[in-house]
């Protein structure tokens, strides 16, 4: 039996002809290009986020430009005309 097991396993093969183990079958059939590895999570985002780079941008500067006036307009608000201006320069220095 000892034999005849040996005969009948051969090891396996990949597209390249060099002998693998299972356990690093998956590696080699990637490496032999023997079937299509889908793009890795890493490389998905990255495409979406240059996809996407310039909404992304102009997002956060009407983020920035709207928390920018709510604090202008609440500073109008709270003081009086000689303090407004000082407040004014402390929130375009911001920016």
């Amino acid at each position: 039996m000892g034999e005849a097991d040996t005969e009948t396993r051969r090891p396996l093969k990949g597209e390249c002809g060099k002998s693998v183990s299972k356990s690093i079958m998956a590696k080699q059939c990637k490496v032999c290009e023997e079937k299509n590895v889908p793009n890795t999570r890493k490389a998905n985002n990255r495409e979406l986020y240059l996809r996407n780079k310039d909404n992304i941008y102009n997002k956060r500067l009407e983020q920035r430009l709207y928390d920018c006036l709510v604090q202008i307009y609440n500073i109008r608000c709270e003081s009086e005309e000689g303090e407004v201006a000082e407040g004014f320069e402390s929130v375009q220095a911001k920016m």
